[in-house]
């Protein structure tokens, strides 16, 4: 079965967790009130402001959608700091600009510090969660478990519970243990809940009436390659064969 992706998403989480040496207005320059603004394209959330201080502790989380078809390699997101006036329009203690390309890892936290630009100094302690769609192209098997008189009309389905019960299934392919799918069978897979989510691959012979297992497979994140796209063979646990996986990240970095 082909799905399209793009208008699908990924998700970003990113964790505001801390800031140092913020300077701003109050207390001869030394401190501030000073909060954090997060912006991806149009969007944007912000943290609650911390009382006087050059050194905040935040620690909020926010999460974003990102479309299927967004150019991750270029892709920025922005951390602006202001001080809480009570009174009239809150000061612009500085930003960063963040080419996330750099510090995505998928399904992997990632750290860093990040200076603010265009204020007076400080930095900004940021952290990302990068939970991708999985694009995955089953393209044949081999060597399969023999069903019915040497032979079996298999096909596969493909589940996962931690996708949002994301449930599909292959043509089936008749009277063969050497079954080879159309290239274009892909399936988009929801993000998962993280790196030990399994997607699940059962491979079965399909009857006249209840059909017979023949084996299954397992994805993780951790068999994609981070970038680019992982052409692989996989063997069949409870059964014989293997099976030709094609697997990339949507969106790419």
């Amino acid at each position: 079965m082909s799905t399209s992706y793009k208008k699908d998403k990924g998700l970003l989480k990113v964790f505001v967790m801390t800031g140092r040496n913020i300077q701003g207005e109050d207390d001869g320059g030394k401190s501030s009130d000073p909060y954090a603004v997060v912006m991806w394209g149009k969007e944007s959330e912000k943290t609650k402001h911390k009382n006087k201080t050059a050194n905040p502790e935040w620690n909020e989380e926010f999460e974003f959608k990102v479309a299927g078809d967004e150019n991750m390699e270029k892709a920025t997101l922005r951390v602006q700091v202001f001080d809480k006036d009570l009174i009239g329009k809150d000061d612009y203690l500085g930003e960063s600009v963040i080419t996330l390309s750099k510090f995505m890892i998928p399904y992997q936290r990632t750290e860093n510090w990040f200076s603010l630009l265009q204020g007076k100094g400080g930095e900004v302690h940021i952290g990302l969660y990068w939970r991708p769609s999985l694009l995955l192209t089953i393209e044949e098997a081999r060597d399969l478990t023999a069903s019915d008189n040497g032979q079996s009309d298999p096909y596969i389905k493909v589940t996962c519970k931690e996708a949002d019960g994301f449930s599909d299934k292959t043509p089936t392919i008749k009277k063969t243990l050497n079954p080879v799918w159309s290239k274009e069978n892909v399936f988009h897979i929801p993000p998962v809940v993280d790196h030990n989510s399994k997607i699940l691959l059962t491979l079965y012979d399909e009857d006249f009436g209840k059909d017979d297992t023949l084996g299954f497979v397992e994805v993780t994140p951790g068999n994609v390659s981070a970038t680019g796209e992982t052409d692989t063979w996989l063997g069949v646990e409870r059964g014989k064969g293997a099976v030709h996986i094609k697997a990339k990240w949507i969106p790419e970095i």
